[in-house]
């Protein structure tokens, strides 16, 4: 339904980018598990709660092809996905994600992240985005200390004004293939 009502208001939107509309601009704060006291994580909620309030107004949204989530089908932290999951990642790995304006004029976007004390995700600080074009943000997630078999949960928040937009980010340590 959500979708329907961001279709609705944006017909050239593509369902990648109504996808990453709901979820860039879900709600996290305040968000809980079933106890009503500890907070919730991707695995309870995926991005969030949907907020129709901001959706359908982002700033920025990513967008992938249907080919390329079946290219990616079996390693979808590549594809340009609102939200980063690799299950079993070796120790670090560098991604990136194309982020499309939707504002007229250029916009500088401040860039953060927060992951635990045993691992982390580097961004640049800022990243600058041409009115109605696309930039790329490089993403480096540097696990090699977590535990093998261990979660992780951590995110990527972007701000430019009133826009506040986040990318969740899961990680499970793991090794790599040997052939």
């Amino acid at each position: 339904g959500a979708g329907a009502i961001l279709k609705a208001l944006h017909p050239d939107w593509t369902p990648g980018q109504i996808k990453s509309a709901l979820m860039t601009t879900a709600k996290t704060e305040g968000v809980v598990k079933e106890d009503g006291v500890t907070p919730s994580t991707p695995f309870d909620d995926g991005s969030g709660r949907v907020d129709l309030t901001v959706a359908g107004n982002p700033g920025l949204t990513l967008d992938e092809t249907a080919a390329n989530y079946i290219a990616y089908e079996n390693a979808l932290w590549h594809a340009n996905h609102p939200s980063i999951y690799h299950p079993d990642l070796p120790g670090a790995i560098t991604l990136q994600r194309t982020l499309k304006s939707l504002l007229p004029n250029n916009s500088g976007w401040e860039v953060k992240a927060t992951a635990g004390s045993d691992w982390s995700i580097s961004v640049p600080a800022n990243i600058r985005v041409p009115g109605n074009g696309t930039a790329t943000l490089d993403i480096r997630i540097d696990a090699r200390n977590v535990p093998m078999g261990e979660v992780r949960h951590g995110e990527i928040r972007l701000h430019h004004g009133n826009y506040r937009l986040h990318i969740p980010v899961t990680i499970v340590r793991g090794e790599a293939d040997v052939t």
